[in-house]
């Protein structure tokens, strides 16, 4: 993910951290079988992002992550109290007028507030937790 290493330069710094999400740690479990893809590396990236807003509560699955230099995804699975499978996918497309938040439905709508400044909070998060936890950096 060439963009991906500009993207990270600004948060660079070392981390001695045994941490198991590195992605040559990773790539080595499957060399040489697998070569490590660009979505190996999104998968590595939403685990990270899915920690930064707490601890995800059982039962449910949360991802959060860069799909590229405009795009973030927010998508979240729980079981309600009938047992049915519920689904939730935000995404944030960061444009140079703001951000629009796309909802289901084709619901859109500009970040603006406190929201905005959650989602900039959130992805400066993202940022430094994934360049220490996945590309070591």
């Amino acid at each position: 993910m060439k963009w991906m290493k500009k993207f990270l330069d600004f948060v660079a710094q070392d981390d001695e951290s045994d941490d198991n999400l590195y992605y040559e740690d990773y790539a080595k479990d499957f060399f040489p079988v697998k070569k490590i893809t660009e979505r190996d590396l999104i998968n590595l990236e939403s685990k990270v992002g899915a920690t930064i807003f707490g601890a995800v509560p059982k039962g449910r699955r949360r991802e959060f992550f860069n799909l590229d230099p405009d795009t973030w995804i927010w998508h979240e699975e729980w079981t309600d109290e009938n047992g049915d499978m519920q689904q939730c996918t935000v995404r944030y497309e960061v444009s140079d007028k703001g951000v629009l938040k796309v909802l289901p439905g084709l619901k859109y709508s500009m970040l603006k507030g406190a929201e905005l400044e959650n989602f900039r909070a959130a992805t400066m998060e993202y940022v430094k937790q994934v360049s220490k936890q996945v590309y070591r950096r």
